[in-house]
């Protein structure tokens, strides 16, 4: 993180990008060094309750390979080993789209990541089968907000 930027942002945002940092504890210590007083750190993730996350699970698991990407209950603990004070939300939502097989492997092309032409198609299709209503995919999901309130001295 470049000096300046030390106590210097009033608001760091992180919006469902921590899974795939290779340090979350260092990468989280240097977004809070960079939070002013008062600032406010938001961050999003999806944690274990989230189908998508618990897809990348299966196939990580498929694999043979522990999953690369963190979670929402990773980022948890690292606020609470780095001492921090945070809040906590659970947001709920519905994700619709058309039922085709393209639908389905561009969503688990996003999730896998490189990781994504080693899993079978078959596989990465039929997690989505429960979903399915009438040519139509319905998900509802869940991931966390998590808030840290520099406040003024």
């Amino acid at each position: 993180m470049p000096p300046h930027l030390q106590a210097g942002c009033d608001l760091v945002l992180a919006n469902h990008v921590l899974y795939y940092v290779p340090d979350l504890d260092g990468t989280l210590a240097a977004l809070l060094r960079a939070l002013a007083t008062p600032g406010l750190f938001l961050t999003a993730m999806a944690g274990q309750r989230n189908t998508f996350a618990q897809f990348c699970n299966h196939c990580f698991t498929l694999l043979r390979q522990p999953n690369p990407f963190r979670t929402a209950e990773d980022l948890e603990g690292a606020l609470t080993r780095h001492g921090e004070e945070y809040g906590k939300e659970a947001v709920h939502y519905e994700v619709v789209f058309r039922d085709t097989e393209e639908n389905r492997l561009q969503i688990m092309r996003f999730l896998l990541g490189s990781a994504y032409h080693d899993v079978s198609q078959q596989a990465m299709l039929a997690l989505f089968e429960p979903y399915a209503h009438g040519g139509t995919i319905v998900m509802r999901l869940v991931h966390e907000h998590f808030m840290v309130w520099r406040k003024p001295l």
